[in-house]
This record gives C-alpha cells, sequence and structure tokens, in this order.
C-alpha cells in the first residue's frame, strides 16, 4: 500500500513540474467557472477511478490465467520443454524433470542431447537438423532417453520450430510423451508374429514328411483349406474328432462338413472377407463354439483359424480341440463345489439346532437373524454370493453360546457382572470353533465381529468404522433388531418400534448407517416381516 501510495505522489510532483515548466499563467476564473471546473474534474476523477478499477480486474484476469497456465504446463501428462539452438534447454515443466530423474532446477542451462540415449545420438542430431530446415515446423519421431540413473526409456518426440525476427529461427519447443510400455508391448507382438510367420512358412517349406509327421501326430485336429474354405488337409485326430475319412473330408468345405447351420453364413463370409480385404476379426483367436459329427451329434470345441498369405495365395489352417472331456470334468468340479457347500450349509443348520436347544428362550433367535440380514443385503445389491455368505454367518452367530452354562442362558432375571463378562466370550469363543473351517464366505470373522460397534464401544476386540467387516455390520443390525423385539428370559419383547427406533437413535454411533437406512426402508415399506 505504501509503495502504490508512494507511487502516486512521484506521478503528482512529475506532473506539477511539468505543469510549472510551461510557463503559463493561470488565469483568473469565475465562480461559475470554477464550479464547472470542479465537477468536470470531479466526473475525471470518477473516470479515472473506474478504469483505475477496470485495469485491476483485468490484472487479477491475467494473473489467475496466468496460474493456470502454469498448473497445466507443470501437471500435463506430456514433458515439455523448450530449447536454443544449440540444443541448452531454457525451460522445462515438472513433467519433463520427472521423466528423466533429474530436480527442474539442475535442469535448466543442461544441454539436451547429453539425454538422449547413445544409440540414437545421430538419428537424433539428423532429426533436429531436419526440424530447423524442413518447410513445415511440426515434426515427431520416436527415440530413447536416459534418466540420470542411466536407465533407458522410449518417448515420442514431437517439436515446433520458435521463430526470431533476426534470425528467423532461436530454437526449438518439445513435447515429449513416454512410450515405453508400447514399444515394449509393439516388440512383444513383433516377436510373436515373426515367430507365427517363421513357424507358418517352416510349415510349408521345411521337409514335408516332418512337417507331416507333426501334423499326424498332433493331439489337435487339424485341417487347411484355401481361399474358398474348401478342406485340402485333414489329419488323423480329424478323423477321430469328426467321423470323416480324410479321403472324404478333401474337397469338402469345412463350413458344410463341421460348422453348424446358423455359424455357416458368417463363417464363410469371415474368410472371404480376410481374402479381399486382409481384415478379419474372429481369426487368430481361440473361441469355443459347438461342431458337428458326421454321425449329427454336437461336440464342444475350442477353435483358431490362422490366415497364411503367401504372394498372392491365401490358406487357413484351423487347430481344433475337442473340449467334451474338459466341459465333463468342469460339470464334475462344480457338482462336487454344490455338494460341498450342500454339506456346509447342513453343517451349519445342525450347529444352529445345537446351540438353540440349549437356550430354549432364543431358539429361533439366530433363523429370524439370518432372514433379515439376507434381506438388508439384498436391499443394499451386494453380490449373490456376498449375501449367501450373511445368511450363513448370522445363522451361527451365536454358536460361541454353546459354552456357557444353560443356568445364564435361561435366566430370568438380569445377569451379574461376572455373568456378563462370560457372556461376552461368546464371540471369541464361536471364532475359535469356526476359524479353521474351510468355508466359502467369512463366517468366522461375522461370529466374532457381530458384537462391535462403530465407535469402537463394542466387544470383543473394540473395533470401529471400516475396521469392522461389512457383513458383522449388516448381522449387528439385524441381530439387535431382532433382539430388542423378542421375548427374552428377563424381560418381555419390547416390539418392533421399539427396536427401530434404537438403530435409528444410535445410527452412526453404533450401527452402520448405510445398514440402518436399508433396515427402516424394508420395514417401512413392509417389504420385510419376522416369521412367528
Amino acid at each position: 500500500m505504501k509503495k502504490e501510495q508512494g507511487g502516486k505522489n512521484d506521478i503528482r510532483q512529475r506532473a506539477e513540474a511539468q505543469l510549472a515548466g510551461l510557463g503559463e499563467q493561470e488565469p483568473e476564473l469565475s465562480p461559475d467557472d470554477t464550479r464547472k471546473l470542479i465537477h468536470e474534474l470531479r466526473i475525471h476523477q470518477i473516470e479515472l477511478e473506474m478504469q483505475n478499477e477496470e485495469l485491476r480486474k483485468t490484472e487479477l484476469e491475467l494473473s489467475e490465467a496466468r496460474d493456470r497456465f502454469i498448473e497445466l504446463y507443470d501437471f500435463s501428462p506430456v514433458g515439455y520443454a523448450s530449447i536454443s539452438a544449440e540444443g541448452i534447454i531454457m525451460q522445462a515443466n515438472l513433467t519433463l524433470a520427472r521423466l528423466l530423474g533429474v530436480e527442474r532446477s539442475r535442469l535448466i542451462k543442461k544441454s539436451f542431447p547429453s539425454f538422449i540415449a547413445g544409440e540414437d545420438q545421430d538419428k537424433y542430431y539428423l532429426y533436429g537438423k531436419s526440424a530447423f530446415t524442413a518447410k513445415h515446423q511440426n515434426h515427431s519421431i520416436g527415440i530413447r532417453l536416459k534418466k540420470t540413473d542411466k536407465s533407458i526409456f522410449w518417448v515420442a518426440l514431437q517439436t515446433t520450430v520458435k521463430k526470431d525476427k533476426d534470425t528467423g529461427c532461436d530454437g526449438l519447443f518439445l513435447s515429449i510423451m513416454e512410450i515405453t510400455e508400447r514399444k515394449t508391448a509393439e516388440a512383444i507382438l513383433e516377436k510373436f508374429q515373426s515367430a507365427a510367420r517363421k513357424t507358418a512358412k517352416g510349415l510349408l517349406e521345411s521337409s514335408e514328411a516332418h512337417a507331416l509327421n507333426v501334423i499326424a501326430n498332433a493331439r489337435d485336429a487339424f485341417i487347411v483349406m484355401d481361399a474358398q474354405g474348401n478342406i485340402i488337409d485333414w489329419n488323423p485326430e480329424a478323423v477321430s474328432m469328426f467321423g470323416f475319412t480324410k479321403k472324404e473330408a478333401i474337397g469338402r468345405n469345412l463350413a458344410d462338413t463341421i460348422i453348424p447351420a446358423k455359424f455357416r453364413k458368417a463363417h464363410t463370409a469371415g474368410l472371404k472377407h480376410y481374402v479381399e480385404t486382409g481384415e478379419h476379426k474372429a481369426l487368430n483367436k481361440l473361441m469355443e463354439i459347438s461342431a458337428l459329427h458326421k454321425n449329427g451329434n454336437t461336440l464342444s470345441v475350442e477353435l483358431s483359424i490362422v490366415p497364411l498369405r503367401e504372394d498372392d495365395s491365401v490358406t487357413f489352417n484351423a487347430f481344433i480341440r475337442d473340449l467334451t472331456e474338459r466341459n465333463a470334468d468342469r460339470e464334475k468340479l462344480v457338482r462336487s463345489a454344490k455338494s460341498l457347500r450342500k454339506s456346509l450349509i447342513g453343517t451349519v443348520l445342525a450347529i444352529a439346532k445345537a446351540v438353540e436347544a440349549r437356550d430354549p428362550y432364543t431358539a429361533g433367535h439366530q433363523q429370524q437373524v439370518s432372514h433379515l440380514a439376507r434381506s438388508l443385503a439384498q436391499e443394499m445389491r451386494l453380490d449373490k454370493d456376498v449375501v449367501e455368505g450373511i445368511r450363513m454367518g448370522a445363522f451361527i452367530h451365536d454358536i460361541g453360546k454353546i459354552q456357557l452354562p444353560a443356568e445364564i442362558l435361561s435366566k430370568p432375571g438380569r445377569v451379574t457382572d461376572l455373568e456378563y463378562l462370560m457372556v461376552q466370550t461368546h464371540c471369541q469363543v464361536g471364532y475359535d470353533i469356526l476359524q479353521d473351517v474351510e468355508f466359502p464366505w467369512p463366517v468366522a470373522d461375522i461370529v466374532y465381529q457381530h458384537h462391535e460397534r462403530m465407535d469402537g464401544s463394542g466387544y470383543p476386540q473394540g473395533l470401529k468404522g471400516d475396521e469392522i467387516s461389512l457383513q458383522a455390520r449388516i448381522v449387528a443390525v439385524a441381530d439387535v433388531v431382532e433382539a430388542i423385539s423378542s421375548h427374552r428370559p428377563y424381560r418381555a419383547g419390547l416390539g418392533l418400534e421399539a427396536a427401530l427406533d434404537e438403530i435409528r437413535k444410535q445410527r452412526g454411533k453404533f450401527y452402520d448407517p448405510v445398514v440402518v437406512d436399508a433396515c427402516l426402508k424394508l420395514f417401512a415399506e413392509k417389504r420385510f416381516a419376522f416369521t412367528t
């Protein structure tokens, strides 16, 4: 502020000095002229203040625009630099400094060619020379750079010539994008393509006897077709798989031989399109499809058709594997998994009944909690398998009570402090019983954590918030709603409204707010009711 005031005083002094230098005598003014002059001066002052305000706004907008540009410049995913005609780095953004592994302040005044990998130095020299002399301003090239730790990486380098009025050119703007992953992928792809070409060429040019021996003893069916899809070779495995002898198969169109009717048109069109354009969608891909046996039966196969273009001729090599045995094994595994799950569920139900048999006052409690917990999980749109795990965990969430004396479980009055401490051990006991059982769901954790609370006031571990599994947070809400609603040895049931009022009051403190909201919505819309 002082600086601004000082500037104004300086301008005033210079203006007065300039006026004095004019040597003009100030005229005599009448009162009316004086009033008019004062009015004009006030108007002029207001105009100057308005202009000054506009200038301040413009300056602020320019400052904000500059800040936005600097942010975009520095944090762009592309490295930017400005270099002189001699290759000296004059400016660079943070991205380029990060790519090169050096602080930006230490990058300035460095020679950009010093960061070019040795094997690309000549390439960059010729490229830079052409960038200065070519008619077009934008030039791009793929080269390798080296970091300060000597590691090499690929970049796409694009340059724009900086024009100078006197010399015509005073340097280059560089944009640098890392393409190491792309180059690696291209190298791998080229390696595979080269190997594929060599393999295909080897099959055609190597010893005919050796090639035929490989094909004849292959575990997969190997079929060669001409450009029209007509079979020109058919190995013994193809005979075994599809029932046609080699003599019967040669000359037939593959589509009419093993391809189901509904796929024939697309198959033929795909081959024709490749022959005419070299483009394809389904070739060189492994596909699981249905194929036809000579006797009309359908079998599942894995098919890959590889095109081979030599000069003006095209052939197609089909590799086919019978999946009948694999699919049968898969079905056995599925049946076995279903059987195992069924056994686990049976075990869970048996355990639940054993617990409730010792506690007649809470008979059915676990079942009711399980039903509500499942409905809550479904309301929250959880995955079906997660929902099933919550249902199972809720079904035996009180399994640890099996070690409590029946007298405590059925005590008509309130339990003593010591007895309450014993009751609290049921979470740990339940976890100890279940932790080595290989459930496909986190059942042991649900049992262990269903008395934990969001604020850390629960037991046995005092977990809070997301430290408690979502499954356990769901069971906790279902457990307290059912417990308050139903009769207990020491009190009559308080009813559903009292239970919902409890979770509403403790929403976010004891109970997960998302689970509470789902529960309140279920009951409000009358989409859930406890069974009697």
